[in-house]
């Protein structure tokens, strides 16, 4: 007998939904050796509940996760990736593809390195077909990235650069234009902490004329903002 999978695609646009369910199985069912049945959730709430309420026998195996969902006021859920990391809590191994239509390179890193799903893929990057045969992969146990994700993960592991939450904030205030004296007020640091971790950025990435545009354009083309 053929193992059954469930997947819970959630996101809160029906038409969505729809269109998933179709590619799933128009790709999917007929060149597989497991039986698949979705369900879908259509705000995080609801999405919580049900992963909450089933047994053992009928649990979930797999979500499609939009990161951009509606607040949540009954779970003071922010966003898809907060509702991903509760999911987690819940069933912890559960798989999580990330389907969103964001392209900033410093939310896709949040994503990876915070919610670390099994699959991540942009919706400029696929197709119908391509998105069946990704959750195929991810079933099987192979992690799967579109595109631009892929691109982005390889030029983190290239450049062997490890910048941390404040790293990151104190490039996008630079990118922001906040003035050096306002620093302090979106960072947790002093002001000298602050220029020494700047100063290190710039070591860190080879920054000869000590121009803060240098960079973060420097850090914006390796992928990090």
């Amino acid at each position: 007998m053929n193992p059954t999978y469930n997947i819970l695609i959630i996101d809160d646009h029906q038409i969505i939904v729809d269109g998933y369910k179709n590619a799933i199985m128009y790709y999917l069912s007929n060149r597989i050796n497991y039986k698949l049945i979705i369900d879908s959730a259509n705000e995080c709430s609801t999405a919580i509940k049900k992963i909450s309420q089933t047994d053992h026998k009928e649990k979930y195996d797999l979500i499609l996760l939009d990161i951009s969902l509606p607040y949540c006021d009954e779970y003071k859920i922010n966003s898809g990736e907060e509702l991903g990391l509760l999911i987690k809590d819940l069933v912890p191994d559960i798989k999580i593809i990330v389907i969103t239509s964001h392209m900033d390179n410093f939310r896709i890193n949040n994503i990876l390195r915070n919610l670390n799903p099994d699959g991540f893929l942009l919706k400029k990057d696929i197709s119908a077909k391509e998105l069946a045969f990704s959750i195929e992969l991810v079933i099987s146990g192979t992690p799967s990235y579109s595109k631009s994700v892929a691109t982005l993960i390889r030029k983190k592991i290239s450049h062997k650069l490890f910048l941390d939450d404040l790293d990151i904030k104190i490039l996008i205030e630079i990118t922001n234009g906040t003035k050096t004296k306002d620093f302090v007020k979106y960072i947790p640091l002093s002001k000298a902490g602050i220029e020494k971790r700047k100063r290190l950025l710039k070591e860190a990435f080879k920054i000869s004329t000590g121009s803060d545009r240098e960079l973060v354009l420097s850090a914006r083309m390796k992928g990090f903002i």
